[in-house]
């Protein structure tokens, strides 16, 4: 991994944890508690942190650190693109929303192609 990637994948674990963990706007990000969730030093926590106050994800406040600023909706995929944190082609958005709709139980265990093809809009995923 390049010292670039490895940069915003910090920013891009955090934000996956803050959806992941559904935090609510106004909850506190104590760096540490980060860091250790995240299993890295707190200086890219900071960092990662400072990222995530640009791109207006996080609030700062003076003396008393980062806090959730808005929620953040969607695909974790689509989320970390629309922000600047990862990259992909729309093959990965389709995915990551089959996966979405699948774990938040919009698609059952078992469906047809039937079923999915009513479910995703027709040409969303395909290549131009």
């Amino acid at each position: 991994m390049t010292p670039m990637a490895l940069e915003s994948s910090i920013p891009a674990r955090t934000v996956e944890l803050i959806q992941a963990q559904d935090w609510p706007v106004g909850r506190h990000l104590p760096a540490q508690r980060l860091a250790d969730l995240l299993r890295v030093s707190r200086s890219p926590i900071n960092e990662a942190l400072e990222v995530l106050h640009d791109k207006g994800v996080v609030q700062r406040e003076p003396n008393r650190g980062y806090f959730v600023a808005r929620r953040i909706e969607g695909p974790p995929r689509r989320a970390l693109r629309a922000l600047g944190l990862a990259e992909g082609d729309e093959g990965d958005d389709l995915y990551f929303r089959i996966a979405d709709d699948r774990l938040r139980g919009r698609l059952p265990d078992a469906f047809t192609e039937t079923l999915l093809r009513r479910a995703v809009p027709r040409g969303a995923g395909r290549r131009t």
